[in-house]
């Protein structure tokens, strides 16, 4: 029954999606239409570099004439500077108000043709290898009006989605960590979009934008000014796969501060997923703001930080596994294929933070949970990576490198056959296995690399549990070899469930596992055998 609800959840999101792109919609001071066109228009073929230029298959042809007020409009989503998905086909969109006139799309030195449908055109390209060596794109129409982009790089396009773990901006944190330079050649671009404005935009929450909230938010240079304003962990994972690949890479910040899960996502489906409004924006009022424009482009895939705002109450933190796995397949229905996704499980926000998130701890494992149901996906550790006691915002963690870092090892083994699953992911549990006396618990784990490792340095590890599911126990560990945790029953304990990191703040000295890689597991909790 849930699958067959889950089929219907996503037919009801994809039919409302091409609805929508079908009604024209204000935006600023022009009329443009919804943001993804739909897939039955024209498509786009390549023509020679003579005039005048036809496509044989639909006999468009592009002649040049004049019409003083033929108008034509290309969304902020495509600018110079630009990254466009390599490898996959990729397209180029917009409006116009001369019906059935040809629009002529440019790459390079190969052009294309479409043609206006209902006010509405996209050209689809063929897909292009990898390359840090500039192209430019030039859509034109026939009345002489042009859109050109220049410095346009083919790479990998990520999404960057959640809350203010995932907005927070490199100068933000950029008191409290190591210096860095800039470089604007380096082949790195962002899109920096901004929560606060969004929220601020209440009737164009309301419906799925067809562009940008402002043509200051489009593709940057990594500038020393640019990065300053761009959210930190998009800034530092960008800087580490570029490096490791030797791809471009681009990354679109889709994140707003304080975000619930039911305004990240489709009004649609937050209704089938039983939501009732949002927080503090519309439901669905983030998702048609930030995200909308984008689908339709090719993206590589997803980086997801989100939950805070789920971990201020128990229901919420009882239904998540629900509400992200249902976050994840409606993104990737929209998007026409199931990309990869990496989830970062939340990380400690400080004792300052208890009575605010007061069920963080829930959360993790409703993350984790899901992540064993959703294809794909990658759950991310952060438990440790929350801000020091000391540091002035307990809500938001400097510590982006470090996570961009475990992020990265993932993508590079899962997405570039780089290292190995051993050594790239984060230690996994398979077994717990209780002994016949019952005082002890057996725990086997994958992915140790070398070997686990404690923080102590010592065979002793600390941040295991034993009990249930309501309650449980702090229990004392030992590591017996490479990749064996031997847990020690306390005296009177139940030992239905094992637990890994089961507090709301947990620090490298509270749970003290490792991989060699000094990769942690992520918290859990799981049955015992």
């Amino acid at each position: 029954m849930k699958r067959v609800l889950s089929v219907l959840l996503l037919m009801t999101v994809l039919i409302h999606a091409a609805a929508c792109s079908a009604e024209p919609s204000v935006t600023g001071t022009e009329t443009v239409t919804e943001g993804v066109p739909r897939e039955t228009e024209t498509e786009t073929a390549p023509v020679t570099e003579t005039e005048p230029q036809t496509d044989a298959e639909t006999e468009l042809v592009f002649e040049p004439a004049e019409d003083p007020y033929a108008e034509l409009h290309v969304p902020a989503v495509f600018g110079s500077h630009m990254v466009l998905q390599r490898d996959r086909e990729y397209s180029v969109w917009g409006t116009s108000n001369r019906d059935g006139s040809v629009i002529r799309g440019t790459v390079g030195t190969e052009s294309y043709l479409t043609s206006v449908s209902d006010g509405r055109w996209k050209l689809t390209f063929p897909p292009r290898h990898a390359s840090a060596e500039p192209v430019s794109v030039l859509i034109e129409d026939e009345f002489g009006n042009k859109a050109a982009f220049d410095d346009v790089l083919f790479g990998d396009v990520w999404l960057l989605s959640g809350q203010s773990n995932a907005e927070v901006t490199l100068s933000q944190i950029y008191g409290v960590i190591n210096k860095t330079e800039f470089d604007e050649n380096e082949p790195i671009r962002f899109v920096m979009q901004s929560g606060v404005a969004a929220l601020a935009e209440r009737e164009k929450q309301k419906t799925p934008q067809s562009d940008l909230l402002s043509d200051r938010w489009g593709w940057k240079l990594p500038d020393e000014a640019n990065c300053m304003g761009t959210s930190a962990l998009a800034f530092f994972f960008a800087r580490r796969l570029a490096a490791g690949t030797g791809i471009p890479v681009g990354v679109i910040c889709t994140g707003a501060a304080g975000a619930v899960i039911q305004e990240l996502m489709p009004e649609e489906l937050a209704s089938e997923l039983g939501f009732k409004g949002g927080a503090v924006a519309l439901q669905g009022g983030y998702y048609n703001t930030l995200m909308h424009p984008f689908v339709g482009l090719s993206v590589s895939g997803m980086i997801f930080f989100q939950g805070e705002s789920e971990a201020q109450n128990s229901g919420s933190a009882k239904k998540y596994p629900d509400h992200v796995n249902g976050y994840f397949t409606g993104m990737r229905q929209l998007f026409g294929y199931d990309f990869p996704v990496y989830n970062v499980q939340l990380c400690s926000y400080t004792k300052k933070s208890e009575a605010q998130f007061g069920f963080v701890r829930n959360i993790r494992v409703s993350q984790y949970n899901a992540a064993k149901q959703i294809a794909d996906c990658t759950l991310i550790p952060s438990f440790d990576l929350g801000p020091d006691e000391y540091y002035y915002d307990h809500m938001h963690s400097f510590k982006k490198d470090e996570l961009a870092r475990r992020i990265v090892s993932a993508v590079l083994f899962r997405q570039f056959n780089i290292g190995t699953e051993n050594d790239s992911l984060p230690p996994e549990p398979v077994s717990a296995v209780l002994s016949e006396d019952g005082k002890t618990v057996t725990v086997k784990f994958k992915n140790v690399g070398e070997g686990l490792r404690s923080t102590s340095y010592k065979e002793t590890v600390a941040g295991f549990s034993v009990g249930t599911a309501g309650k449980q126990n702090t229990a004392e560990a030992e590591i017996i070899s490479a990749d064996t945790v031997l847990v020690h029953v306390p005296a009177g304990s139940k030992t239905a469930m094992l637990a890994y990191a089961f507090e709301n703040n947990v620090t490298r000295n509270s749970a003290q596992l490792q991989s060699s890689g000094k990769i942690p597991p992520n918290a859990f909790m799981i049955g015992v055998e």
